[in-house]
């Protein structure tokens, strides 16, 4: 399906092929940079009102895409058309995501963690990301809200190459429910008939010990 892009993403775009333009012309890389991003408290980032114009550049423009992944790759997977991005932004992008949820404060409360649109996760996770995400996974599942972002894009984009991985997932006890659910998902959308029988089946008798999500999805 075709995105429904609001008004927000449309400037965003519309602004970052006109700034291209200058760019080809007589805009330095270094005045494109002072334009996008700033350093505010210290910190590097992308200018909160830019961000939709700096990832629509970030399809053109390596060097913008390489100062997004080093400032916000978070805003790489929500921002622009995530599904347009080459793979090597995808790639870089999930890599600099997983690192900054991996080493930042595991004490965060449930509505301040990063969350992202299922129709956007769903347009960046792209088959050639599954052997990202199988690499990542062994220092990730542990971590909460880096296995879920995994599991989740591994259920969005049906990655095969994570049957396996969110097979093991969904039937480990010792993972914490909600990547439980995910991979299970996960595991419906790649998994052959042999394996989602077998799932259907463990879920039918744990059902008592197993979260309603879980069981639901593998009833439908």
């Amino acid at each position: 399906a075709l995105p429904i892009y609001n008004e927000g993403v449309v400037r965003g775009y519309l602004t970052a092929r006109w700034l291209m333009r200058l760019r080809k012309a007589n805009l330095s890389r270094a005045a494109l940079f002072d334009l996008l991003f700033a350093k505010i408290y210290g910190l590097e980032v992308v200018k909160p009102s830019l961000v939709e114009t700096a990832v629509w550049l970030a399809l053109w423009d390596k060097d913008v895409a390489h100062e997004i992944v080093r400032r916000g790759p978070p805003l790489l997977l929500g921002a622009g058309d995530p599904a347009s991005l080459p793979t090597d932004l995808r790639r870089s992008a999930l890599v600099g995501v997983i690192k900054e949820l991996t080493t930042s404060d595991h004490g965060r409360s449930w509505h301040e963690r990063p969350w992202w649109d299922n129709d956007k996760l769903r347009r960046f996770s792209q088959p050639d990301l599954g052997d990202v995400v199988v690499s990542l996974w062994p220092e990730c599942r542990t971590h909460e809200e880096a296995a879920h972002l995994l599991m989740r894009i591994a259920w969005l984009g049906a990655l095969k190459d994570c049957a396996s991985l969110a097979t093991e997932a969904a039937f480990d006890a010792d993972l914490d429910f909600v990547t439980r659910v995910f991979a299970g998902r996960a595991l419906l959308a790649t998994g052959d008939e042999k394996t989602k029988k077998a799932y259907a089946e463990f879920v039918i008798a744990e059902r008592s010990t197993l979260p309603g999500n879980m069981v639901r999805d593998a009833m439908m």
